[in-house]
């Protein structure tokens, strides 16, 4: 008979094929991990979800909507997901797999081929979590609310710092001017400026 860990309260268990006192249980990423059968009835009757805490090494039981993943690319680009998204995309699995059930079943007809449309579809609404959705990138690293926010508020600041370029501004008084706010004299002498002429 072995021993295993519960991962998220650290007791250890037993487990042999008379002995199984744990749980193999997947969290959001759906990564497996051991977890204690007191553990499990515990989150079940809170109604709570799992999470897999990146920080501590281990996972914890959180309510709905709590359950936030932060993710960043080795390209920079940051990003998050929720419990309820990976829920979707399970929903969307369901739903192709019982559309292509029926295409086998029904091929030949139309209804095969509307099917296999549904079945493309719900494919189609499937977003891979484990990929940058900038440049499509496996490496991803998870990181903590503070992290996300920080990023957020780089990213923000960088923004607020970028200048217009003339083009936009001349489009801006391309407006102004075919909507009357300005006249066409004040048009020309900004066109001038911004082109350096």
């Amino acid at each position: 008979m072995g021993k295993a860990t519960c991962e998220c309260c650290g007791k250890q268990m037993s487990i042999g094929m008379f002995a199984k006192t744990y749980y193999r249980v997947y969290d959001m990423n759906g990564l497996i991990h051991n977890c204690c059968a007191e553990c499990c009835n515990q989150a079940v009757k809170a109604g709570k979800v799992l999470k897999y805490d990146e920080v501590n090494k281990k996972i914890i039981f959180v309510a709905p909507g709590d359950e936030v993943i932060r993710k960043k690319c080795e390209c920079g680009y940051v990003f998050c997901y929720t419990g309820k998204d990976v829920a979707q995309n399970r929903e969307q699995a369901k739903k192709a797999l019982s559309a292509s059930v029926t295409a086998i079943f029904t091929a030949g007809s139309n209804t095969s081929a509307t099917s296999l449309n549904r079945a493309d579809h719900a494919l189609n609404q499937i977003v891979d979590y484990n990929k940058c959705p900038q440049c499509g990138s496996p490496y991803l690293t998870i990181i903590s609310k503070e992290e996300y926010e920080q990023e957020q508020q780089k990213k923000s600041g960088q923004n607020t710092n970028v200048s217009p370029s003339p083009a936009d501004e001349l489009k801006k008084f391309k407006e102004l001017l075919d909507s009357g706010i300005i006249a066409q004299e004040e048009f020309d002498v900004k066109k001038k400026q911004l082109l350096g002429l």
